[in-house]
């Protein structure tokens, strides 16, 4: 029948598949991938693209371009004023700043008001629970060190004290350098007149521990503040009697 037929019509009959099995490698030859990839680089004049027949395709990545930023030079002016603002208020949490200011009144000239507030051997005379001695330089002059303990015993702290300013008979400024007592401290002596004068007295101390040293601060702060101005009574007594030396 095949002869029959190829004498016909002048075609060669295709062979065909028994149903279940596998063509053969001759009957693949030509056919789909490579076959059909020849054949339509013949028409297109193109070669044609690899198919990746796994795996996921890549997709070029581009960078994305920001967009410009809208805001104006007021507006920028502004969020950099309330940064400032955040970072001071964030600072003042930190470290707060107790300030104090007493003074008291004597009946005494300026030279001998300065002369007993110098006197750190024996301030002790007159200060609250105080003992006072000047170290690097006597503690006179600029650049002199002073310390202070407060306390009974062995149980108290120590205040390291570091003269800025020197300025007999009228002032005197330390910078407190301990581990517990930090800031600065001042005392002035101004003239009144007729023999007389007036010793002021003025602390800024740094406070530790941010807003808890501040309700700390509140608490204590009457109580201290009562114990300097007692003791400022009793150094306004003791310059007017001649500054009697301390019993030991």
């Amino acid at each position: 029948l095949q002869q029959a037929k190829r004498q016909r019509t002048g075609q060669r009959p295709t062979s065909r598949r028994r149903p279940g099995r596998r063509p053969t490698s001759q009957q693949w030859t030509g056919l789909p991938w490579t076959g059909l990839q020849q054949a339509k680089r013949q028409r297109t004049g193109r070669r044609p693209t690899s198919r990746r027949p796994t795996g996921r395709q890549r997709t070029s990545r581009r960078p994305t371009k920001r967009p410009s930023s809208t805001r104006t030079p007021r507006s920028r002016r502004r969020m950099t004023a309330l940064r400032l603002a955040a970072v001071r208020r964030q600072a003042e949490t930190r470290n707060v700043t107790a300030h104090l200011e007493l003074f008291v009144e004597v009946e005494a000239p300026v030279e001998d008001t300065w002369a007993g507030s110098t006197d750190w051997a024996n301030q002790s005379a007159w200060m609250l629970g105080t003992a006072v001695k000047g170290t690097v330089q006597g503690g006179v002059g600029v650049g002199g060190q002073i310390e202070a303990f407060t306390g009974a015993g062995r149980l108290g702290f120590l205040d390291t004290m570091t003269i800025t300013v020197w300025e007999p008979p009228y002032r005197c400024h330390v910078l407190h350098t301990g581990r517990l007592v930090r800031g600065t401290g001042e005392f002035e002596v101004r003239d009144r007149g007729q023999g007389r004068s007036t010793f002021v007295w003025r602390e800024d101390l740094d406070l530790p521990l941010g807003a808890l040293g501040r309700v700390g601060w509140l608490v204590v702060r009457p109580a201290f503040r009562f114990g300097v101005q007692q003791s400022l009574n009793k150094f306004g007594r003791w310059v007017e009697a001649g500054r009697p030396a301390v019993s030991r």
